[in-house]
């Protein structure tokens, strides 16, 4: 068993030195699988000799055959090449055609850019009913007719049902003159007795008892409903014996927030015309905030403790009066389109701001001062 092992050992080893052998004369005469340029070799040195030589050795004759066969394989990779470069460069001009802007594309851009533009886009309907707001307060004010009477009401923040405040603010034709600088505004404050310890302060500022016109009245919520309304008919009444074309009309900003309060309540407010200051404000293109405060701040006009019923009443009417005045809004731009905004007013504040500033000289203070309003 042992011979017979060693003798098919040793038949493996000669065949296997026996096909190194014939792989070894393959290679040397160009036939088996050399590189091509052994077998261009070999075809170089058959030319050199004779043509009898030539046909008599049937390697070099393969050899040649293999020598035109890479050559034609050279020459078909390299047309092959040429070819894809010629293709890949007539695509790669295609594409640096295709995304060069085209007239029709830059015609369209422009008229995209055109539409976009505030200044030729169609008005909204809240800019119509805010423009709309505006010819009718201007209407009014220039008649010298009509009595403004603004209302403002404050309620619990965990419940809007309970009523804690209400401010009223009245403007009266006859009470100021024509010409007159400065309006004389009477306004008033009450505070319901008995939700007069249901303070707010976590979603909205507690001033109840920061009114600045004057002393708030405490009464309990029956004389706060009657006093109310003594005011409004007072007024209308007033106005009916003027004669035709006297009117009361109320003001307030967001006033639909403040009648449903009032309704809710149990208040009974009779039908007047409404002028809302946050309606009307929308008639100024290209500005998106609407707070009563960020209006008062745009509009330069001194005020603060907000959120007490009194002081936004007042302050109200202050806003109505200013952005209902021709001149006053070719003053601050408002008519333009779209109205100027200065960057304080787009950047949303991360913080609350500070109420003064170190100013390191005098030409800082003059420039501060000079730049104020602008």
């Amino acid at each position: 068993m042992l011979n017979r092992s060693r003798l098919l050992m040793t038949i493996a080893k000669s065949a296997k030195h026996s096909r190194s052998r014939r792989r070894y004369s393959a290679a040397r005469n160009g036939i088996g699988r050399g590189s091509a340029m052994n077998g261009q070799e070999n075809s170089l040195t058959s030319a050199l000799t004779k043509k009898k030589a030539d046909q008599r050795t049937k390697p070099a004759k393969f050899g040649t055959n293999v020598t035109g066969n890479v050559t034609g394989g050279i020459r078909l990779a390299t047309n092959g090449a040429t070819q894809g470069a010629a293709n890949g460069t007539k695509k790669a001009v295609a594409n640096e055609v295709a995304d060069e802007p085209q007239m029709s594309d830059l015609k369209g851009e422009a008229e995209n850019e055109a539409e976009e533009d505030p200044a030729n886009m169609l008005p909204t309907k809240e800019e119509k009913r805010g423009m709309e707001m505006i010819a009718k307060g201007q209407k009014w004010i220039n008649s010298q007719k009509t009595i403004f009477l603004s209302i403002d009401v404050e309620c619990w923040e965990r419940d809007n049902k309970k009523l804690t405040e209400f401010g009223v603010a009245v403007y009266d034709p006859e009470e100021n003159r024509a010409d007159s600088r400065y309006p004389e505004i009477r306004c008033t404050h009450l505070i319901v007795q008995e939700h007069v310890r249901m303070t707010n302060g976590r979603y909205v500022s507690d001033n109840k008892h920061n009114f600045s016109f004057g002393r708030s009245l405490v009464m309990p919520n029956q004389q706060c409903e009657k006093t109310l309304s003594s005011i409004i008919d007072h007024y209308v009444q007033l106005a009916e014996k003027r004669g035709p074309g006297h009117q009361v009309v109320y003001v307030g900003h967001g006033f639909g927030a403040d009648l449903d309060f009032l309704k809710h309540g149990g208040y009974n407010v009779p039908q007047l015309p409404v002028m809302d200051t946050m309606v009307a404000w929308k008639a100024c293109r290209g500005i998106r905030f609407a707070a009563l405060s960020t209006i008062l701040n745009f509009l330069r006009i001194p005020h603060g403790l907000l959120h007490n019923a009194g002081n936004d009443a007042y302050h109200t009417l202050q806003v109505m009066l200013r952005i209902c005045d021709p001149q006053y809004r070719k003053l601050k731009g408002l008519d333009e389109v779209p109205v100027h905004v200065p960057s304080e007013f787009v950047q949303k504040r991360t913080r609350v701001e500070k109420s003064s500033v170190v100013c390191r000289n005098s030409k800082q203070a003059l420039d501060l001062f000079f730049s104020y309003g602008r």
